[in-house]
């Protein structure tokens, strides 16, 4: 027997009421707060005082994507289609050469801060993470663009932890102007596709 849509929202509904998923958020929040203080994931914060040396940035994406051997990310078909671009922000000094990654100059790292809405203040670096779509495409089609996105994701969370783990505090970034931060990167083909920012230095 079929059930009507609003017989479906009602089952649902009661469904949400039963105990089955364990205690409410409010409950479990004090405790989850305590881990954050342990370090186990550090609250995101908007106002830094101090930018990453360019070392400690070279440091994190080795740590938090890696090259070669064993990386600590799973990527679909081990197809690793990430780019990175760090920019100094927030009136932090230009930033030196990181190996394996894109260093903007100071007008482009302007402009990106403002692609991204100016949601931090004070000198800190600001790392974008895009996904290179080409190969991707060709393999999974319109599926890939799901696996890019979870691909981002891992990237961000290890990079957060190693962050916490060198003294550094960091604020994920999910709001920008696709279009703008696509066109301050070079590459508004559209092949290619900012998912990702990560601002980072001492609070």
């Amino acid at each position: 027997m079929s059930l009507s849509r609003n017989e479906v929202v009602l089952w649902l509904h009661n469904v949400s009421s039963l105990d089955l998923w364990g205690p409410p958020v409010s409950e479990t929040w004090p405790r989850l707060r305590g881990r954050e203080r342990d370090g186990w994931r550090p609250a995101s914060v908007r106002s830094f005082s101090a930018p990453p040396a360019a070392s400690q940035i070279q440091q994190l994406l080795d740590n938090a994507y890696g090259w070669s051997g064993v990386r600590p990310v799973p990527s679909a078909g081990a197809l690793y289609p990430l780019r990175f671009f760090v920019a100094s922000i927030g009136g932090a000094p230009a930033l030196g050469s990181v190996r394996r990654a894109t260093t903007l100059n100071q007008e482009q790292a302007c402009a990106l801060d403002r692609a991204f809405f100016n949601q931090v203040a004070g000198p800190s670096v600001l790392i974008v993470a895009q996904a290179s779509m080409d190969r991707p495409v060709r393999r999974y089609g319109a599926r890939a663009y799901r696996y890019a996105l979870l691909e981002a994701g891992h990237w961000a969370q290890e990079a957060i932890r190693f962050a916490a783990e060198v003294g550094l505090r960091s604020c994920p970034l999910g709001a920008f102007d696709d279009v703008a931060v696509s066109t301050i990167l070079g590459n508004a083909s559209g092949w290619t596709l900012p998912l990702y920012g990560l601002a980072l230095g001492e609070a």
